[in-house]
Formats: C-alpha cells, structure tokens, sequence
C-alpha cells in the first residue's frame, strides 16, 4: 500500500479544515518521514523505530533522518515523555 498517496488523500479531505501546525510522525522505514510535507507545519517531530538487530547496521542512517531512534524493541518511553509534555503545554 502506498501510505503516501493514501494519507495525502485522507488529509485533503478530512484533515485539510483542522491541519495541525505540528506533527509526530512515526515509522519503522526512513521513507516514512515523506508522510508529511514540512513546510506544510511549524514543527515536524520524527520518530523512527529500527526494530531488528540485523539491521543495526542501519542506525547512523536512521539517526540521520529521525529525531529520536528506538531500536531493538525499544521501550515507549521516549514517545511517552513527549506527549506528555506536549499535554501539558495545552
């Protein structure tokens, strides 16, 4: 499936009236971070999850292109943490 197209899609006509200025995207492959356009919000949050240990090779290019990195079934925290602080700026 091509999530791209198909949240493209859902966003412009659902989420187009109330689109949020900031946004966490969160995906398991660096293509997941086109999901958004960042010009199109104030604040673009990138989560990447590198879930296998065969493919630590891959970190430095996750780190690259995610802002935080939870590898080898890493624990929720980090994600936690941010909503809850996010939750308590509202």
């Amino acid at each position: 499936m091509n999530k791209n197209e198909f949240v493209n899609e859902i966003s412009k006509e659902r989420l187009e009236p109330m689109m949020r200025s900031n946004v966490i995207v969160m995906g398991d492959i660096i293509e997941d971070i086109d999901m958004v356009t960042p010009e199109n919000h104030n604040q673009v949050l990138k989560i990447g999850f590198l879930n296998s240990n065969k493919n630590e090779h891959l970190l430095e290019n996750y780190q690259e292109h995610f802002d935080i990195v939870i590898s080898r079934d890493g624990p929720m925290l980090p994600v936690n943490m941010v909503l809850d602080a996010v939750n308590q700026n509202m």
